[in-house]
């Protein structure tokens, strides 16, 4: 799931690739990638994604005040 979560972190700035595309990548079925990831994570991974994007985008307006 770490490979899964560091997928999603690439994406950050970008659009969130499909589930599927995810799913190849670390060998698993869809369904199963979605139960791995929910039941590690508490949260789905659609919903991860949007959390950490709110985050990183937060931080950019930090800095952005900062500057």
């Amino acid at each position: 799931m770490k490979v899964t979560e560091k997928i999603l972190m690439e994406h950050i700035s970008h659009k969130l690739p499909k589930v599927s595309s995810i799913a190849k990548e670390v060998a698993l079925s869809e369904s199963s990638l979605k139960r791995y990831f929910k039941s590690l994570y508490g949260k789905g991974l659609y919903e991860y994604y949007l959390e950490k994007k709110m985050q990183y985008a937060m931080e950019l307006l930090t800095e952005k005040k900062n500057l």
